[in-house]
């Protein structure tokens, strides 16, 4: 048995080889420490501050870019990583005591390298047997944080938060003497609290605070304070969603620390370590999947692609909406697009086989005010990220035959061409015009032989009966007359065209509406009849601003005479009579808006695949459409909300969809004449 005498020997002799062991240690390690110190001061803190990296000065963090309604209600956040920076004066005062307390009980009492602390770290860790303490201050985590937020995410900043190696410290030392030459303890502090990394995707203390309990970091209180202080060591490591105890034993740390560093007595360090963690968390809402209203938001991405203040390519002007904290305000009108939404949810809900989609656009400005479909954004099943409302180049569909909704296209230009609405035309249950020519090649087109829908015979009627009650024996004779051409280029003027971005037909056919288009471009295009012939281009953005408060210019918007007043409030008139007119046959008397003049076109193809509804007050323009997405199956034999139909047709469920957004859409605005009176033809 060792006697007491030789067990006090050999824990003295254990407590001098220790201590020399440590005395060793640290010279070595603060050797090249302190050599780099004396090679900085030499060489002259002035020579440092001329070479250091600006980003260090006044960094361009990457920031959250913030999607807006009309009203300026939230609708979306882009971003790689989500930050939104605030001033120190914005950050309670006891989150700072807390990180100061952790990271730099010195801060504001030593330079750019506080060889005290080092050597104390080092003491304790070699105490310890393991890294417990760090030597760095909180001027040389903003530098290592720095070096690695931009290009590598959260990872790089999780590995910054815990790598210690002498090079990485050499580095960092000739970088926070610079630093410190430049800016002040306040700017630096300031600057590294929106830097660094809390995990669970939360750049910076501001969203830090949003992301775990639902504050802002000027309201956080104590034990918030220390829990979100303890994770800058370890993000991952102290998660408090999924490592409870680890972020428990941390806070207490940190509570400690601060009873330590004087800023906290013992019973508030003990009240609010022996509280719960408190979590109420907030999950990082990013980009349009997430969106309050993601269809729409989409839109919005396109045009973001398509703004070149933005960048040179597609690509840059994305990353600049993920890095670069821009606000972007919106065309989106809250009580229009929750309109729109109910009206589809209402008519067909989203769990449908059968889609469908409305767009609601201003006349007059091309302000695209509601985008919505019955389907959840996603990649399971009644989930898509397609969106049928828009051209294909905009992350759209390749577009739906039209049918009889491009009538309007061809009265139009007949009325442009001096016909007269009061033409009277045979309309018998089938027809053949064999009088269409290319209006390119002048060549001769073959027969063209058309039936009406019902296979009823008309008689002679003239053009407001031919449009109540669509007779497409009558329309067939009038494309005729206006030619091949003079319909479709009306109608691009009005903003139409195709959704694969090809011109729109020159064929016999084009009154029947055999062209696949989109919601968007159809609501445009009966927008410019709303608007007295102007048309606007459609647009879901009014205004960029960066970070800086520099306004971006959004793409273009143009506005031009399409058709003469004239001839649009004639079209206008005989569009009111489809909904509101004498003839007991129309088709749009289900459509109409109570006492709100409305104008409206419906449309059905030929083989049921497509149906719509497209129309018009004096404030908004919309067009709805319904089919089997990516199908030519027939619209037959359909069960929708408990009602069977044979086959569906513009007013069975386009219509409904269209007159019940409209009424909600219109609620508190005045009715309007469509056309003044003393302007009507």
């Amino acid at each position: 048995m060792r006697s007491n005498t030789s067990h006090r020997r050999w824990g003295a002799g254990r407590f001098v080889g220790g201590a020399v062991m440590v005395g060793l240690l640290i010279a070595i390690l603060i050797a090249p420490i302190a050599a780099a110190i004396t090679t900085a001061t030499r060489s002259g803190a002035a020579a440092l501050t001329e070479t250091i990296p600006t980003t260090f000065l006044a960094p361009d963090l990457p920031a959250r870019s913030t999607v807006l309604a009309s009203d300026g209600s939230e609708l979306a956040t882009f971003f790689r990583q989500d930050r939104e920076e605030v001033r120190l004066d914005q950050v309670a005062a006891v989150f700072k005591d807390a990180v100061l307390a952790t990271e730099d009980a010195r801060f504001y009492n030593h330079g750019a390298v506080d060889l005290v602390g080092i050597l104390r770290a080092l003491a304790t860790n070699i105490a310890e047997g393991g890294v417990v303490q760090g030597g760095s201050t909180l001027t040389q985590q903003f530098v290592k944080q720095s070096l690695v937020s931009r290009a590598n995410g959260a990872e790089a900043a999780e590995t910054a938060a815990t790598e210690t190696t002498v090079s990485r410290k050499l580095r960092e030392i000739g970088l926070a003497i610079a630093v410190e030459e430049r800016l002040s303890k306040d700017e630096i502090f300031e600057q590294y609290l929106n830097l660094v990394y809390f995990g669970n995707s939360a750049y910076g203390i501001e969203i830090a605070a949003r992301r775990y309990f639902a504050t802002t970091a000027a309201d956080l209180a104590l034990p918030q304070a220390a829990l979100l202080a303890g994770l800058i060591k370890g993000p991952s490591t102290f998660d408090p969603v999924r490592n409870p105890a680890a972020a428990a034993e941390r806070r207490s740390l940190v509570l400690r620390r601060m009873v330590a560093a004087g800023s906290i007595d013992e019973d508030q360090a003990s009240q609010a370590d022996g509280s719960p963690l408190g979590l109420d968390l907030t999950p990082p809402l990013n980009g349009c999947a997430v969106a309050r209203h993601p269809y729409f938001c989409s839109y919005v991405l396109a045009e973001i692609r398509a703004t070149e203040g933005l960048g040179a390519t597609a690509d840059e002007r994305l990353a600049r909406l993920l890095d670069g904290g821009l606000t972007v305000r919106t065309t989106l009108d809250p009580v229009v697009q929750d309109a729109a939404v109910a009206a589809v949810k209402d008519h067909i809900g989203v769990d449908h086989k059968i889609a469908t989609a409305i767009v609601m656009t201003e006349p007059g400005t091309g302000a695209v005010r509601a985008i919505a479909q019955n389907r959840r954004w996603g990649e399971g099943k009644r989930e898509t990220t397609l969106n049928f409302a828009l051209d294909e180049s905009q992350g759209g569909s390749a577009g739906f035959q039209a049918g009889s909704t491009f009538k309007p296209f061809v009265m139009t230009a007949a009325l442009d061409q001096d016909t007269k609405a009061s033409l009277y035309l045979n309309a018998p249950s089938e027809i053949t015009v064999d009088g269409f020519e290319n209006c390119r090649t002048d060549a001769p087109f073959a027969p063209y032989t058309v039936g009406n829908y019902d296979d009823s015979s008309y008689g002679a009627i003239d053009m407001s009966a031919a449009a109540a009650m669509s007779v497409n024996t009558y329309f067939v004779q009038l494309a005729e007359r206006t030619g091949t051409c003079a319909p479709p280029k009306l109608a691009e003027s009005m903003g139409l065209m195709r959704a694969d971005g090809e011109p729109l037909s020159r064929v016999p056919s084009f009154v029947l509406g055999v062209d696949e288009v989109s919601p968007l471009r159809m609501a445009e295009a009966y927008a410019t009849l709303a608007a007295d012939g102007m048309h606007c281009d459609s647009h879901a953005i009014t205004s960029i601003t960066s970070i800086d408060g520099i306004e971006i210019d959004p793409p273009k918007v143009r506005c031009e005479r399409a058709i003469d007043a004239d001839v649009a409030h004639e079209v206008t008139g005989l569009l009111e009579d489809v909904i509101s007119g004498d003839n007991v046959r129309r088709t749009g008397a289900a459509m109409a808006l109570g006492n709100r003049p409305a104008a409206g076109k419906t449309g059905t193809t030929n083989n049921v695949t497509a149906v719509w509804f497209a129309g018009y007050t004096r404030d908004l323009a919309a067009a709805v459409w319904a089919g089997y997405p990516g199908s030519s199956k027939p619209l037959r034999d359909v069960t929708i909300r408990g009602e069977t139909y044979a086959a569906l047709f513009g007013g069975a469920l386009p219509g409904p969809i269209w007159r019940d957004a409209m009424i909600d859409a219109h609620k508190g605005v005045k009715p309007r004449e469509l056309v003044a009176r003393d302007e009507r033809s």
